[in-house]
């Protein structure tokens, strides 16, 4: 294993030197010179648009194959999984820990599909898409016409983009993000969920305390109850996007 790694690192640094050769006007120039190290950044930056515009087409290409609807079911699906996690929870010494896990798993979760769930309506409805514009990371966003012929991006995979970059933990701004993407107020209770995300916050950053040092106390049936939140939460919000699809 260790030899075959070794080997593709080999490739990639021979690839990388033939790109850089192709275009240094000085042909004896080392690895040390200027006009080298210019060529390499270059290298090295082009891989890296090169991997994010992989990254993003595959994404488009995911949201196209899933609706919605799909995204739902997955997300609830592994909700479920996570519930029979939790009760593995007696063959390890220290079992709190896998309760925060889980609590902070199970927000993870309700992130990537709420994030997830809104990209899909944005790339498969221009009326979503239009309405996405008003959303402020979408209308403040500047592109100049060179930075997208170098990126070859199309409108929607802008828009995919700047919706990737919203904090969907942040439940009222996710909130007001659905609202102008529908293009509807939505009558949604959103306060447990608030609670729960603020609670996770609190694990995953300051190790299971409040701001002011107090244990955040996790048991089985707080867990539980968050997951039921959660799951109600998001099954009243794909209520009104099946309604308004």
């Amino acid at each position: 294993m260790g030899r075959m790694s070794d080997l593709m690192i080999d490739m990639a640094n021979e690839s990388a030197d033939d790109w850089i050769n192709e275009r240094l006007e000085d042909k004896n120039a080392d690895e040390d010179s200027e006009e080298y190290r210019y060529w390499a950044d270059q290298y090295y930056a082009l891989q890296e648009h090169l991997h994010g515009q992989a990254e993003l087409e595959f994404e488009l290409k995911w949201l196209k194959e899933h609706g919605s609807s799909e995204i739902h079911k997955i997300f609830i699906e592994e909700l479920h999984e996570l519930k029979k996690i939790i009760g593995t929870r007696g063959s390890v010494n220290k079992p709190y820990l896998i309760l925060r896990m889980a609590y902070s798993y199970a927000v993870t979760l309700l992130e990537t599909f709420l994030s997830d769930s809104i990209k899909s309506l944005v790339t498969s409805d221009d009326k979503f898409f239009k309405n996405a514009l008003k959303v402020d990371e979408l209308s403040k966003a500047k592109y100049s016409l060179e930075f997208l012929a170098l990126n070859e991006m199309n409108a929607k995979g802008l828009a995919v983009k700047e919706l990737s970059s919203i904090l969907y933990h942040n439940i009222p701004k996710v909130i007001r993000t659905y609202e102008a993407v529908l293009g509807k107020r939505l009558n949604i209770d959103m306060s447990q969920v608030d609670v729960i995300t603020k609670i996770r916050h609190d694990i995953v950053h300051r190790n299971g305390k409040t701001k002011d040092g107090t244990l955040v106390h996790i048991d089985e049936e707080k867990i539980l109850a968050s997951i039921e939140s959660i799951e109600i939460f998001a099954k009243e919000l794909q209520l009104v996007i099946n309604k308004n699809t």
